[in-house]
């Protein structure tokens, strides 16, 4: 397992670019983790907390791609310390997410953890 935060959901590692619909704006982000709660996101600049936003991004199952609404509940302004650390971006919590998606989120959270 790669970190069980506080929610109890296992958030796993997952670098992947993102296209991000903010205040009418389409920018491109990074994906650093995720979880079936939501996201870390390198983003510059960094949203503010409470933000809204759209974010569409591709799992490794080939399949369509992810639409999902989410929100800012915190921003990690810090620069890294190390090469292992997070860089600078927010954490997203999904509040839009399709029941095909979530399901496709947990077996590849699963996967991870089987391995």
């Amino acid at each position: 397992m790669y970190r069980q935060p506080r929610s109890g959901f296992t958030r796993i590692p997952y670098v992947q670019s993102c296209t991000v619909l903010l205040g009418g704006r389409t920018d491109t982000g990074l994906i650093c983790n995720l979880s079936l709660l939501g996201v870390y996101l390198h983003l510059d600049p960094i949203p503010d907390p409470g933000s809204k936003l759209s974010l569409h991004f591709m799992l490794p199952d080939g399949d369509v791609p992810i639409d999902a609404e989410a929100t800012v509940t915190w921003v990690n302004d810090a620069p890294p310390e190390n090469a292992t650390a997070l860089p600078t971006g927010c954490g997203l919590r999904f509040t839009g997410l399709a029941p095909g998606d979530v399901r496709r989120l947990s077996a590849m959270i699963a996967a991870f953890e089987a391995d």
